[in-house]
């Protein structure tokens, strides 16, 4: 991105409205909400420390099942596990997490409510935190939740903020961020008494210019919905207009059923926007980080982002008037007649991309070798494929879905003409593996013998766009597409292409330069993850997108 663009654009918008006085800069703040952390304690308590949407570490776990150990039979517990069954699918125990998050933060500390005009858990939450003196726990753990929340009070810069409110030629009173230290609740937003909300939850990640950059983005995403939000449901009937938008992501996600940002067409749409308001506010502090989110959107079914970015950036109005003339702008971008084409001139090819497709067809294959001379070598592949195998089927991926695809194993003797068309997880590169063999000219990383030793090589030929980021010290740097891959041990690969037999499916490929690599890149469970390849090569990482354009017929 042209930071000079950047800049002008700024200047210009700050200029429509007052200049603001150092000591009105808008502060950010960010707290481990009280009530939100009751209803994570006794979701804790209820599961005894042990469930997917558990995020806390291990101590601070103990720490509740110790401390409240005499209430784990309380009305509060009982009735968290009536509300939250464990056969509740994963996203409806997400949704219903939220619903809750969104009425708790909005009541005064629960241990200083009246029961009487409330009912069923919420009552006996009050009863908890009254009985238990939940308040006490809460301040001994005071030094662990400012140590969860101090990274994100300095991520979140005021000129962010300011920046945020010059698009919109307004602001709010205040800026606040409600967490939970231990569950994960879907971040969201909300405005309440000219105050913006951030609702969600610490991440435990350690101090990195990642970190930062995830603090940053989700901070001031969710913020910018708060804007957002209300300008594009007073216009959600002229957006009508271009819901093929939204149906042509319906028609290829399966995922796009149950995720509730394409519920509505205005959201779908709301949400493509914010994100790239959010990536125009930071970009220029983090530019590596920004176009790696913009790509992993389009991946996951948000193709929009890009171009909204590359609008913002040139234009000199207020996003209000942007936002009524955006289904005109939809319309010279796609049409109903192209919309599919626009989508995957624009997404990446990808592991979960792969895996949505695997959904949506019911099944998915895993393929191990047979060509290794060495049989140990093809037992050892072959106990690869069942672990990654069971290691699907407990994935918190599907998660996203009502159901899990059948996941089979079979050697690469024994796929079928009809298998072949499947969407297919191979195991062990061209020497291994017959199949990774016979689609190597087409894959865009291959394992080549340069007379000494084996090495990674790139072949672009069979893609559209290549975009890579190397990976250190837990930061990101875009770097060119022939970068060449330096040697090292361990050396493993992760990638994905269209499948040449049935270009509707895929094929992901791990394989690394022993079995003992290809095992390692097996276990860190890239296929359902929203990128294209992986390169791990000694401490050398890369990874990044590219697009694979195929429409059918």
């Amino acid at each position: 991105m042209k930071k000079a663009s950047l800049i002008l654009c700024f200047l210009l918008l700050v200029s429509q409205t007052p200049l603001i006085k150092a000591e009105e800069q808008p502060q950010v703040v960010v707290e481990i909400n009280p009530n939100l952390e009751l209803f994570a304690v006794v979701y804790i308590l209820a599961f005894n420390g042990s469930d997917d949407f558990i995020i806390a570490p291990k101590n601070y776990i103990k720490d509740v099942l110790t401390y409240f150990a005499p209430y784990k039979e309380h009305p509060a517990v009982y009735l968290m596990r009536e509300t939250f069954p464990r056969d509740l699918p994963w996203h409806l125990r997400d949704t219903s997490i939220r619903r809750w998050s969104d009425q708790l933060f909005r009541m005064r500390y629960l241990g200083n409510e009246s029961d009487e005009l409330l009912s069923g858990l919420l009552k006996e939450l009050v009863h908890f935190a009254k009985e238990s003196d939940f308040i006490h726990f809460y301040k001994l753990h005071e030094g662990d939740y400012e140590q969860a929340i101090n990274q994100s009070k300095k991520a979140l810069k005021p000129e962010y903020i300011l920046k945020l409110d010059s698009l919109f030629n307004k602001s709010y009173q205040e800026y606040k961020v409600e967490l939970s230290y231990s569950l994960a609740i879907r971040e969201h937003a909300a405005i309440l008494d000219n105050t913006a909300y951030y609702i969600g939850h610490a991440v435990h990640i350690s101090s990195t210019p990642q970190a930062n950059f995830y603090y940053a983005w989700i901070g001031i995403h969710e913020f910018t919905h708060t804007f957002v939000d209300p300008i594009i449901y007073k216009h959600a009937q002229e957006l009508l207009s271009v819901d093929y938008y939204l149906k042509a992501a319906k028609n290829e996600w399966a995922y796009a059923t149950y995720d509730g940002h394409f519920y509505t067409n205005y959201g779908y749409i709301e949400e493509n926007l914010v994100e790239a308001v959010a990536n125009y506010i930071i970009l220029s502090d983090y530019p590596a980080f920004s176009k790696w989110r913009i790509l992993q959107d389009a991946a996951v079914g948000y193709p929009l982002v890009g171009d909204f970015l590359v609008d913002i950036e040139k234009m000199n109005k207020t996003l209000d008037i942007y936002i009524s003339q955006l289904p005109e702008r939809m319309r010279k971008l796609a049409t109903p007649n192209n919309v599919t084409k626009y989508f995957w001139e624009r997404t990446p090819i990808t592991g979960f991309l792969a895996l949505d497709r695997s959904y949506k067809m019911g099944e998915i294959i895993i393929v191990y070798g047979t060509q290794n001379p060495d049989r140990i070598g093809v037992e050892y592949d072959k106990q690869t494929a069942f672990q990654l195998k069971k290691m699907l089927e407990n994935s918190v991926a599907w998660g996203k879905y009502s159901i899990k695809p059948i996941i089979t194993v079979k050697s690469d003797k024994e796929l079928t003409k009809d298998d072949l068309k499947q969407n297919l997880i191979l195991i062990g590169g061209p020497v291994a593996n017959e199949i990774a063999k016979r689609i190597s000219p087409a894959l865009p990383l291959n394992f080549a013998f340069n007379e000494k030793r084996w090495e990674i090589k790139k072949n672009l030929s069979n893609i559209q766009e290549f975009y890579a980021f190397q990976f250190f010290n837990g930061s990101i740097a875009q770097i060119s597409a022939n970068s060449i891959v330096p040697y090292a041990y361990p050396l493993q690969i992760f990638e994905v292409i269209r499948n040449p037999w049935n270009r509707n499916n895929f094929i992901m490929v791990l394989a690394g330069i022993d079995r003992y690599c290809t095992r390692r890149i097996a276990r860190e469970m890239l296929v359902e993850k929203p990128i294209s390849y992986l390169i791990e090569s000694g401490d050398y990482v890369e990874s990044g997108f590219y697009i694979q354009f195929y429409l059918e017929g």
